[in-house]
């Protein structure tokens, strides 16, 4: 406390924060009145009137009120407000307005061929889901075709304005889940819903293809559903059990897992372990997976969760747009690229956009490669998952 004695004056020197410390000279005393202030207080008082005053100085130079002259103060308040009132807007017109930056998917196949072939994958979907209940080997292949299914109904609604675009990538990340759920156990059956309906499928125990690539898809669409059981299921699952034999994948695709596990489940060193899959990403040290495929595809969503995890809001956005730049030229290559239904839409980078919109990022960028209704989770709680 200061100034307890009767009769006690304080004096608080203060030295403008434009001035280097060097210059002792530029100080000024404040005579302080108040004898039951606390020195904290008594700082942060007196030193909030110094953004005021630099707002006034840049305001004199910009409006140049250093050029002019009142008696009044009704005249004066008119002159500063309209003053303050054109140096914002000058400062508006220099940033410039927001700009959504659009990223159009490349052309892909479309027309009533298109409209005949999802409805035979879907259809043959079906029947492959049925099959589960006596034939869980077939789960690996039920799951491309869930993949194939959601990628032809992103083709023929392309905003996913449809609730059967929203059934089909909630089936395929069932399917998916379900796939890990029937590998990672060895006896038994397991419960599994899968479109709309509760099947019991035998345990199969470990498989080779229950591997990372295939768990990144299905945490990737348990992101996209907002189905957060899934993706505590999946982030459980040990990382050893992922694994394919030496020299099958880039060892970065391990650290990449161990990454997302561990930001969901809240486990320490995430910092670290991003930054190991960024190094481990690296085409110098990346030798299994094509180039333009890891430029391209695999490494781009690396760095969109990093601007993500450090709640990088300015980059985001930016980052996004590059990412689905990439992805564009990547399936844009060559012809037969360019009608492969896996380009249709950006599976990772539409999962860390989902992760973004949920947090509140600005998200200035429209793009078929993110269905606008998955991204922004329209039919979120339609029915049961």
């Amino acid at each position: 406390m200061i100034g307890q004695e009767p009769g006690l004056r304080t004096f608080l020197e203060e030295r403008s924060p434009s001035y280097a410390m060097s210059e002792p000279k530029n100080i000024e005393v404040t005579d302080v009145h108040g004898s039951t202030v606390r020195i904290g207080e008594l700082v942060r008082a007196v030193a909030s009137r110094w953004p005021v005053e630099e707002r006034f100085e840049a305001t004199r130079q910009e409006a140049e009120l250093d050029q002019y002259q009142v008696r009044k103060y009704s005249v004066w308040h008119r002159k500063l407000t309209m003053s303050m009132l054109a140096v914002v807007r000058r400062r508006l017109q220099k940033k410039g307005p927001s700009m959504t930056v659009e990223v159009s998917r490349h052309t892909l196949p479309a027309g009533v061929e298109v409209e005949i072939f999802t409805e035979r994958v879907g259809a043959h979907l079906s029947k492959g889901i049925g099959r589960l209940d006596h034939s869980p080997e077939a789960i690996r292949s039920t799951f491309g075709t869930a993949l194939m299914t959601l990628r032809a109904m992103c083709i023929t609604d392309p905003r996913s304005a449809a609730v059967e675009t929203w059934e089909s990538a909630v089936t395929a990340m069932q399917v998916g889940s379900a796939l890990f759920a029937v590998t990672t156990t060895n006896d038994g059956r397991v419960e599994c819903r899968i479109d709309r309906k509760l099947h019991s499928i035998p345990a199969t125990g470990p498989r080779s293809f229950a591997d990372a690539g295939t768990w990144l898809s299905a945490f990737w669409l348990a992101v996209i559903c907002r189905d957060q059981e899934r993706m505590t299921q999946l982030s459980e699952i040990p990382l050893e059990r992922l694994r394919s034999p030496e020299g099958s994948c880039d060892a970065y695709i391990y650290h990449w897992v161990d990454t997302l596990q561990s930001w969901w489940l809240r486990r320490p060193d995430l910092a670290d372990k991003l930054i190991a899959t960024i190094e481990a990403s690296d085409p110098a040290v990346a030798r299994i997976a094509p180039q333009d495929l890891l430029q391209a595809v695999l490494y781009p969503p690396i760095n969109l969760f990093y601007h993500y995890v450090r709640n990088d809001r300015d980059g985001f956005a930016p980052a996004l747009a590059d990412a689905l730049k990439l992805h564009k030229t990547y399936w844009t290559l060559n012809e037969d690229r360019a009608t492969d239904i896996d380009g249709s839409i950006a599976l990772s980078p539409l999962a860390i956009a989902c992760l973004a919109y949920d947090a509140d990022f600005p998200l200035d960028i429209e793009s078929d490669y993110l269905p606008k209704h998955l991204l922004q989770r329209t039919w979120l709680g339609e029915f049961p998952t």
